[in-house]
């Protein structure tokens, strides 16, 4: 099976709302995997003996990327871990009066979804999102801490993104 290739990237929204382009962190070490949930909301009802399927490419459930077994002694995880936190949705509005919206992207499952440039032409950008929790499991076995799982939360607000 080939090694995936790309990358897990954030970047802050400035007061406005606009992404900070002068500000991209890329998440090394990456994901352990992705939970998108169902990739496009689709409900199904039958009217007058007929199936009726309608589908959006809007989906606004929680997404998430979670690492497995990082320990706090990797420096890179640890740092991330933190700059996660920090960008939580309540954090950047409530502690530091900031935008709540964070830009996320990443290039490697090719399930993240496209980003409509205005011009009819898709691309895999970044997307508008807000982090609604950051949080790591504790082992429950003691001794050495690896956390079995550190998870961030996050649910898209781009009227522009799309699932295609």
């Amino acid at each position: 099976m080939p090694t995936p290739t790309g990358y897990f990237y954030l970047s802050p929204a400035l007061a406005n709302g606009n992404r900070d382009t002068g500000t991209e962190v890329k998440f090394v070490p990456a994901p352990s995997y992705v939970d998108y949930g169902d990739r496009i909301v689709m409900t199904r009802h039958e009217t007058d003996a007929k199936l009726i399927v309608q589908r959006s490419a809007k989906n606004p459930k929680v997404k998430k990327w979670v690492w497995v077994g990082y320990t706090p002694i990797v420096p890179r995880y640890e740092a991330q871990y933190e700059i996660m936190f920090r960008h939580q949705q309540h954090i950047r509005e409530d502690v530091f009066g900031e935008s709540p919206y964070v830009y996320l992207k990443e290039t490697v499952t090719n399930v993240w979804g496209m980003y409509s440039s205005g011009v009819g032409n898709l691309v895999a950008d970044w997307a508008r999102c807000r982090i609604i929790n950051v949080d790591r499991t504790l082992p429950r076995e003691g001794g050495y801490v690896k956390y079995p799982e550190t998870t961030i939360e996050f649910t898209i607000d781009d009227t522009n993104f799309t699932v295609v």
